[in-house]
């Protein structure tokens, strides 16, 4: 069994069969794809899994400025454009691995909000 996650975080559990078939039609150039009657946007699938590889550990979490990472494969990456890098020089959390939680991030904007 296959796992197709989107941009928005959504899972479609797919044959390999199925897998190879969206692939197929990816290469082709299909913009839209049908997959167990859900039309699905090509350019809103982040990727497809087998499932033990997403047993491999996900960090979320936010910049000091807000910004959304995500860490996958031991690299932070963008959530939503996973070939935009982030600059150590800017962003030194990202070396020490020490990003914000959403919940640390929420807070600390509410903080400011009542200050």
């Amino acid at each position: 069994m296959m796992i197709l996650k989107t941009m928005d975080k959504a899972t479609i559990y797919v044959k390999e069969e199925t897998a190879k078939e969206i692939a197929k039609s990816i290469q082709d150039g299909n913009k839209i794809i049908v997959v167990d009657g859900n039309f699905i946007n090509v350019s809103s699938i982040s990727g497809i899994y087998k499932q033990e590889a997403l047993k491999i550990e996900t960090l979320e979490g936010r910049l000091h400025d807000g910004v959304k990472v995500v860490k996958k494969f031991g690299k932070w990456i963008d959530p939503y454009n996973p070939d935009i890098t982030f600059d150590l020089r800017y962003y030194p959390e990202l070396a020490k691995d020490e990003v914000m939680t959403e919940e640390e991030w929420q807070e600390k904007e509410t903080k400011k909000l009542l200050n």
